[in-house]
């Protein structure tokens, strides 16, 4: 008894699933099959969170280990290097027309109110202590007006 036959997603032939696998959707052909695993990783890694750690430090590990290997590589590759230089210019140059805001040099100054803690039993005496930030707090504004 043989399953029906179906269409591989990936290269479009039909294939017949295995008495074993009744479930098989993909075709054995090797390129449909690094595919099939590629798709499963890709959904995975977005999925499960422990695996992306596990695929994070994999790569950290990896690159501990081999240290010189992108600049090695594009030494090898100049082609790949300005591909990518022309691709970042792209992507630069789109940003600053989405994030014009981002683009002046204006910068929005503000006050903040801040609590200071102090703990010890070398402080001496806090009242000096608390009357000396009062005071500079006071003279650190007095520099500062607003203009309409």
């Amino acid at each position: 008894m043989t399953a029906e036959p179906r269409r591989c997603p990936y290269c479009g032939k039909e294939l017949f699933p295995s008495i074993f696998h009744p479930d098989q959707r993909i075709c054995s052909a090797p390129q449909c099959q690094k595919r099939r695993q590629i798709d499963c990783r890709r959904s995975k890694y977005h999925a499960d969170a422990e695996y992306r750690l596990v695929c994070r430090d994999s790569d950290q590990k990896w690159r501990i280990r081999n240290p010189d290997y992108q600049r090695s590589y594009r030494q090898e590759h100049p082609a790949y290097v300005e591909q990518n230089r022309r691709a970042q210019n792209r992507r630069d140059s789109r940003r600053r027309v989405h994030d014009p805001v981002k683009n002046n040099l204006a910068f929005d100054l503000k006050s903040i109110s801040v609590d200071i803690w102090l703990v010890g039993s070398e402080l001496g005496s806090l009242e000096n202590l608390n009357t000396h930030l009062v005071n500079r707090k006071s003279a650190s504004h007095a520099g500062f007006s607003k203009k309409c």
